[in-house]
């Protein structure tokens, strides 16, 4: 049973961190879209899931170092 969560988790993570990937490095909202509608979570705008996104990114060890600098540098940017 405990092998069937950590699997579950291992996925949803895998699938979270590809979305945030798409969304960083090339402006793409959708899959992070598809995520919250997977999650069935109300789906905010895409000035929002970007941020979201972002700031994702800064706290995923699992994403590249140089990914999440930039993340970094597009919050500080903003002030947000």
């Amino acid at each position: 049973m405990y092998r069937d969560f950590y699997d579950t988790a291992a996925a949803y993570g895998k699938c979270r961190d590809s979305a945030v990937i798409q969304a960083v490095s090339f402006g793409n909202p959708e899959p992070m879209r598809e995520l919250f509608r997977k999650n069935r979570l109300a789906v905010p705008e895409d000035r929002i899931l970007l941020e979201t996104a972002h700031q994702l990114c800064c706290c995923s060890t699992s994403i590249s170092e140089p990914l999440r600098k930039k993340s970094e540098k597009w919050i500080r940017k903003r002030g947000t």
